[in-house]
């Protein structure tokens, strides 16, 4: 199936292309026919990226993929959101679909959530100045985990 990017596919609930939820480190590395930077571990909690693509993180769970977290422009969410665009844009794009909470973590700065029937969402994060600075797919589960591996 070769690497998802910008051109194959867009980024959303299920996954990245043919990369889905719940498949294994293994199972996605075979679809994507490539590895992942980074040694295997064993269970707990792994923070993959592609060595050609370090601004996707894969993060998988109890050996899982369970999200999906975007700092680079180059991909694009379902729908058509993206890192840089202003939140207006954002608006526009999934009216009617979106809800909206200030991000403590940024003064300023709002978390945009796109959710789906089952829970899972896109969730888009911007800056003080109204500008997306990443954006997250995820499932029910995992959604509003903190970034990473580290929390």
């Amino acid at each position: 199936f070769g690497h998802p990017d910008a051109n194959a596919a867009a980024i959303d609930v299920t996954g990245y292309g043919a990369i889905r939820f719940g498949m294994s480190r293994a199972t996605a590395e075979r679809v994507m026919g490539d590895r992942f930077a980074g040694p295997e571990q064993e269970g707990g909690c792994e923070e993959l990226v592609r060595a050609d693509d370090p601004s996707v993180t894969y993060l998988f769970l109890d050996g899982t993929l369970q999200r999906i977290d975007v700092e680079s422009p180059m991909a694009m969410a379902a729908g058509g959101g993206r890192v840089g665009m202003e939140i207006d844009d954002i608006r526009q794009i999934y009216a009617g679909r979106i809800g909206e909470d200030s991000a403590s973590a940024i003064p300023g700065g709002h978390s945009l959530r796109v959710t789906s029937p089952d829970g899972s969402a896109l969730v888009f994060q911007t800056d003080g100045n109204g500008r997306v600075t990443s954006f997250r797919a995820a499932n029910a589960a995992t959604v509003d985990r903190a970034q990473g591996c580290g929390s």
